[in-house]
C-alpha cells in the first residue's frame, strides 16, 4: 500500500468535508456552543422558575373552618421556632433562614380537595386526619395528609414547603415539651455523624456523559460517511474514482481516514465542551452541592469543576477505537446505499443498534466485570462512567476495554472494505444488499482476504469469552466439566464456522488451511521444538515475575485444574489439553488468520499480528508473554513449511509435556529443574534448548530456500 497516495486522498476527503458547512455545523457549532447554551440557559432557566414558585402565596386546601384552624395554629409555631434565638442554626436548610409559611399562605375551605388538586385550582391539599385534644399537653398529636401532584412543579414545591413548615413546627413542640420536663434537648442526640461523600459530581455526569459522548461521536461521522459513500453514487463520481490509477484498497483507507478523523474530533469537542461549561458555568458547584447533601463534603484537589481532570485524556484515549469502529459500521452501510436518503434510512437502526448495549449499561448496578468488560459500546460506557465517578479501576480491565474495541474496529474496517470492494457496491446500476449477498459475483480465490478474517476473529473474542464465562459458571469448581465442554465447543466455532464462511465466499479451504503433507525434515523440526518450547516458556515466567508478578489469586484459581489433571485418566486429559487445541488453535490461527496475512506477503507483520492475537484468546495478561512467544513460533513454523500439521505437532507436544510434567514431576527434577515454578532453569539447560532451537530452524531454512 502506498502511504503517499492514501495521504494525498485523505487531504483532499478532509479538506473537501470540513469545506462544508453542514459538517461543521454538526461538529463544531452544536457541541461548541449548543452545550453551554442548553446547560447553562436550562440552569437558569429551571432556577429563576424554582425561586419564583418558591415566593408565590401558596394555595391549600382544607374541608371545614376547624381543620383550617388546626393549620395555622401548626404554622404559627413554626414562626415562633423561626423567632427562637436559641435554636441551633443547622435547623435550616439554607444558608439565608426561611420565611414563615403562614405569612405566604392562603387556606381554603372547599369539598372535592383531590378533584381541586387535579384541576391545579389549588397547589396542596391538607386532610386533617386527627385533630388531637388541642391542649398542648405532653400527649397531644395531630395527623396531617398532603395531597399534591409531583408531575406539577407548583403543587411539588407546595407541599414541600408545607412539609418542612410542618416539621419546624414539630421540632418546636417538641422543645416546649422538654422544657417542661426540664430535660436538655442535647440528650435527644447521643450520636453526632456526618455524610462524607468519596466521589465529586462526575458521579452524577457518569450517569449522563457516556451516552451523550457515543451520541455525538455517532452523529459526527453520519454525514461524512454519507457525503463519501452514498454522496459519490449519487453524483455518480464514484466510477470516475475507480478508473483513477489507484487501488481500491487505498481509496477506502483514505475515506475511511476521513471519517474516521471527522468522528474523533466530534467527540474531542463534545468532551471539551461538556467539561468546559460545567466549569465555567458553575453546574460542577451545583452538582457537588447536590451530590454532598446530608453533610457530605465536596471532592478533593485535581477536579476540573467537579471533574477529576485527568480521566479527561483517559476518556479520549477510549474513544479513538470507538470513533474507528463507528465510522467503519457506518462506511459499511452507507456504502450499500444508492441516495442520501437511502443511506439515512439505513443509520437509523444502526444507531438503535448501537445505542442498545449502551442503555443497558447504563442502567443501575451494572458494574464493569466479567463479559462486561467486551461488551460492545457498553464498556465504553461502564469505562467512562468508572472514569467520572473516580472509582479504581485495574490496567488490566481497561486494556481489556480497548484491546477488545480496538478488535471491533478491526472488524468493521475488514467489513467496510469488503463491501466497499465488491462490484455491487462500485456500479451504482447494481448496488443493493440483495446483489451483495449474491454469491455469483463472488469469484473462486486461493487466499481470504485479510478483512475477512479479522473480521471473524475478532467477532469470535467476545463470543468466545461468553461460552468460557458460561461453561465456568455453571460447572464452578468442577474442571473436568469445563476442560469437556470447552473440548466439545471448540470445533464448531474455531474450524466448522470459519470453513462455512470461507466455502460461501469461495475460497479454497486445502490454501488456507495448510492442507498439505510435510516434508520429513519438517516434522523432524516441530518435534524439537514441541519439545524444547515449555523450557523457553518457563525461563519467559521467571523473568517476567521481576516486571510483573503473577498475582496470587490467578495462582490459587489453577489448583483445581491441576487436581483435575491429576485424577484423570491420562489420554482423556491429553485429548482434552493437548490434542483439540492444538487442532482448532492451530487451524483457526496459523490456518485462517494467518493466510488472511499471509496474502499481503509481509512475514514479519503476520506472525507478530497471529501471535497477539493467540496471546489475547487465552484472556490471561500475566501470561500474554509466553502464549505470545508460543504463537510466534507456531506462525513462523506453519509459514515456513508451508503445512498446518508440523505447527499441531508441536502444538500438541508442548501440550502434552505440560500434562505429563503436573502428573509425574520427577522426571523434571532428573533434569535439575527446581520444584517452584518461579525457579530458573540450569544453564545447560537452557544451551540445549537454544541449540534445539537453531537446528529447527535450520531445518526449516533449508525447506524454505528449496
Amino acid at each position: 500500500m502506498n502511504l503517499s497516495r492514501v495521504r494525498t486522498i485523505y487531504v483532499k476527503e478532509l479538506v473537501d468535508i470540513l469545506r462544508d458547512r453542514r459538517t461543521l455545523i454538526a461538529t463544531i457549532v452544536v457541541p461548541v456552543v449548543l452545550y453551554p447554551l442548553l446547560m447553562i440557559f436550562s440552569l437558569q432557566a429551571v432556577t429563576s422558575q424554582t425561586r419564583r414558585v418558591a415566593a408565590e402565596t401558596v394555595a391549600i386546601g382544607v374541608r371545614s373552618e376547624a381543620d383550617r384552624d388546626t393549620l395555622m395554629r401548626w404554622l404559627e409555631l413554626e414562626r415562633q421556632f423561626l423567632a427562637d434565638p436559641t435554636r441551633s442554626k443547622e435547623d435550616d436548610e439554607d444558608r439565608k433562614p426561611p420565611q414563615p409559611l403562614a405569612d405566604h399562605v392562603q387556606v381554603s375551605v372547599m369539598d372535592h380537595l383531590e378533584q381541586a388538586v387535579r384541576s391545579k385550582e389549588i397547589a396542596c391539599a391538607v386532610i386533617v386526619e386527627d385533630a388531637g385534644k388541642n391542649d398542648d399537653s405532653l400527649t397531644d398529636q395531630t395527623k396531617f395528609m398532603l395531597l399534591f401532584q409531583p408531575q406539577d412543579l407548583r403543587s411539588q414545591s407546595a407541599a414541600n414547603r408545607l412539609g418542612d413548615a410542618l416539621d419546624r413546627a414539630a421540632r418546636h413542640r417538641i422543645h416546649q415539651r422538654l422544657g417542661q420536663l426540664h430535660v436538655d434537648p442535647e440528650i435527644l442526640h447521643p450520636l453526632q455523624w456526618k455524610q462524607v461523600a468519596l466521589t465529586s459530581s462526575g458521579s452524577i455526569l457518569g450517569l449522563i456523559l457516556p451516552l451523550v459522548l457515543i451520541l455525538m461521536t455517532i452523529t459526527s461521522a453520519i454525514y461524512p460517511a454519507i457525503d463519501l459513500t452514498a454522496g459519490e453514487h449519487e453524483r455518480g463520481t464514484l466510477e470516475t474514482l475507480i478508473v483513477c490509477p489507484v487501488p481500491i484498497a487505498e481509496l477506502i483507507v483514505g475515506k475511511f481516514l476521513t471519517v474516521t478523523t471527522v468522528a474523533l474530533m466530534g467527540a474531542s469537542l463534545n468532551l471539551a465542551s461538556v467539561a468546559a461549561t460545567v466549569h465555567f458555568g458553575g453546574i460542577g458547584s451545583l452538582l457537588n452541592h447536590a451530590a454532598n447533601a446530608n453533610g457530605g463534603t465536596s471532592g478533593g484537589g485535581g477536579a476540573f469543576g467537579g471533574m477529576p481532570w485527568w480521566t479527561l485524556p483517559v476518556i479520549l484515549l477510549s474513544l479513538l477505537p470507538f470513533s474507528v469502529l463507528m465510522s467503519a459500521i457506518l462506511v459499511a452501510v452507507c456504502g450499500c446505499a444508492r441516495s442520501f436518503k437511502e443511506a439515512q434510512n439505513y443509520v437509523t437502526p444502526v444507531i438503535i443498534a448501537v445505542m442498545m448495549p449502551g442503555l443497558a449499561a447504563s442502567m443501575p448496578g451494572v458494574k464493569l466485570e466479567g463479559f462486561m468488560i467486551v461488551m460492545p459500546v457498553g464498556n465504553m460506557v461502564l469505562l467512562v462512567r468508572e472514569l467520572l465517578s473516580g472509582s479504581a479501576i485495574s490496567a488490566g480491565v481497561v486494556l481489556g476495554v480497548l484491546a477488545s474495541t480496538t478488535l471491533y474496529a478491526a472488524a468493521a474496517v475488514g467489513v467496510a472494505a469488503q463491501i466497499f470492494g465488491q462490484e455491487a457496491v462500485l456500479f451504482a446500476d447494481n448496488v443493493s444488499l440483495r446483489a451483495l449477498l449474491n454469491r455469483r459475483m463472488f469469484r473462486p480465490r486461493p487466499w481470504p482476504a485479510a478483512a475477512l478474517v479479522v473480521l471473524y476473529v475478532a467477532l469470535l473474542f467476545p463470543l468466545w469469552f461468553y461460552v468460557q464465562s458460561a461453561i465456568q459458571q455453571y460447572f464452578g469448581d468442577d474442571f473436568v466439566g469445563v476442560l469437556s465442554w470447552t473440548s466439545v465447543m471448540m470445533p464448531p466455532l474455531f474450524v466448522l464456522l470459519p470453513a462455512a464462511l470461507l466455502g460461501y465466499w469461495k475460497i479454497d479451504l486445502r490454501h488456507v488451511f495448510a492442507l498439505r503433507l510435510p516434508r520429513a525434515r519438517d516434522v523432524v523440526a516441530a518435534s524439537l521444538l514441541g519439545l524444547v518450547m515449555w523450557i523457553i516458556a518457563q525461563e519467559v515466567f521467571v523473568l517476567q515475575q521481576y516486571v510483573m508478578p503473577m498475582p496470587e489469586e490467578l495462582a490459587k484459581a489453577e489448583l483445581p485444574l491441576v487436581d483435575a489433571m491429576k485424577q484423570h485418566s491420562l489420554p482423556l486429559v491429553l485429548l482434552w489439553i493437548a490434542i483439540v487445541p492444538a487442532v482448532c488453535e492451530e487451524l483457526l490461527f496459523r490456518g485462517l488468520l494467518l493466510s488472511g496475512f499471509q496474502a499481503r506477503g509481509r512475514r514479519g507483520v503476520a506472525i507478530i499480528l497471529t501471535a497477539a492475537a493467540f496471546g489475547l484468546f487465552h484472556f490471561l495478561l500475566a501470561k500474554f508473554a509466553i502464549t505470545f512467544l508460543l504463537g510466534a513460533a507456531l506462525a513462523w513454523l506453519c509459514w515456513q513449511s508451508r503445512s498446518i500439521l508440523p505447527g499441531i505437532l508441536a502444538h500438541a507436544i508442548n501440550n502434552a509435556i505440560a500434562v505429563i510434567g503436573v502428573r509425574q514431576p520427577s522426571w523434571k527434577a532428573a533434569l535439575g529443574v527446581g520444584a517452584e515454578d518461579a525457579d530458573h532453569l540450569p544453564v545447560t539447560l537452557l544451551l540445549i534448548a537454544a541449540a534445539v532451537v537453531v537446528l529447527a530452524w535450520t531445518l526449516t531454512r533449508r525447506r524454505a530456500a528449496t
